[in-house]
């Protein structure tokens, strides 16, 4: 991609729609990508640490990285500008960040991969990102893997997620690597109001006591078994090493792949000393019947915003069906990629 010629600067309220981190990645990732120069105020204003954490500044400058431009503003920082106009192409394929703190490595990742697919839409990128791979608030690693990667698989959009060390809070010091490519980005349609059940895919993680991991492949196993019959069921422990004075950490990601190609996930983390592995069990069971309930062919709310906005670059018309959403993600990336691409998106139903 040739280099772009100088913008006008968007400005972006940031105390807007979602008003968290999730605007301020998908501003600052649609003006490097698109070689927009942007500014964003009042960064993160009604929460209860207003401006730029320590994720967030890790998520910038790896996205601002892999455009070939810089960002200014360390943690605290309520006010940002990216120079997306100076983009440049750049002879570096690997891009690293390091949130320092258990900050989340999978939005470091949301971050990221539209610059990849913009900046960088005939070559391989990787991504070597640390902090936290699982800790609340936000999708996990296991998320990434088996459920936002098939689904972009369908749209040409190649995402390989490995994990190469878990990062739990208060800690972190986990590493995700991710590999992304693109054959083209192509319109996804999954609007089927029903689907049959074809795989589910689970994976057990965490630390601390393994023997409840291993109860809770099982009794997930079993349940699952009798909840979606005749279903391919396969479920797999990680457990990581415990670190000295940490907590015991036990958490699970579902992956149920349907007969219209969509993957729908449930997952959950609990951090409780004496974790009720039956009860975990039951309701995480139920989320993921519920979500497949409700999606019918399609995807659950918690994919469906980060598969919005690649929709946005698509070769064509793209179609999705997925629950009412929970929260204001989704309209953050339909607004701002509206904003910034000339994209329509029109939200249907309740």
């Amino acid at each position: 991609m040739a280099e772009l010629a100088a913008t006008a600067v968007e400005d972006v309220d940031g105390a807007t729609l979602e008003g968290g981190g999730q605007l301020l990645r998908v501003a600052v990732a649609l003006g490097v990508g698109l070689g927009k120069d942007v500014r964003v105020k009042n960064i993160r204003a009604a929460r209860s640490k207003p401006g730029l954490r320590p994720q967030h500044v890790a998520s910038l400058r790896v996205a601002a990285a892999v455009g070939g431009v810089s960002v200014a503003g360390g943690v605290g920082a309520v006010e940002i500008t990216v120079c997306g106009s100076k983009a440049t192409d750049i002879n570096q394929d690997v891009f690293e960040a390091d949130a320092g703190t258990a900050g989340s490595t999978t939005l470091m990742l949301q971050a990221s991969l539209p610059v990849c697919l913009l900046r960088r839409p005939t070559l391989t990128t990787r991504l070597r990102l640390k902090g936290g791979t699982n800790v609340p608030f936000s999708p996990g690693l296991d998320h990434a893997r088996l459920v936002l990667a098939p689904n972009l698989k369908l749209m040409g959009v190649n995402l390989d997620v490995t994990c190469v060390k878990r990062g739990f809070m208060p800690e972190g010091g986990g590493t995700l690597e991710a590999t992304i490519s693109s054959d083209g980005i192509k319109p996804i349609v999954l609007d089927a109001t029903e689907a049959s059940p074809e795989r589910i895919d689970g994976v057990v993680f965490g630390r601390g006591d393994e023997n409840g991991g291993n109860r809770l492949r099982a009794a997930l196993s079993s349940s699952l078994s009798r909840a979606f019959p005749g279903c391919l069921v396969i479920v797999r422990v990680e457990w990581a090493p415990s670190v000295k004075k940490s907590r015991g950490t036990l958490g699970a990601q579902l992956a149920l792949t349907t007969s219209s190609g969509a993957t729908i996930g449930a997952d959950f983390l609990d951090g409780s000393k004496r974790p009720h592995i039956e009860a975990l069990c039951t309701k995480l069971v139920a989320a993921l019947k519920e979500r497949h309930t409700r999606a019918g062919g399609g995807v659950d709310d918690q994919t469906a915003d980060q598969l919005a906005l690649c929709m946005a670059f698509a070769s064509g018309p793209s179609r999705l069906r997925l629950p009412k959403p929970s929260c204001r993600h989704l309209e953050t990336v339909m607004h701002f990629a509206s904003r910034f691409t000339g994209a329509t998106y029109k939200l249907e139903g309740e």
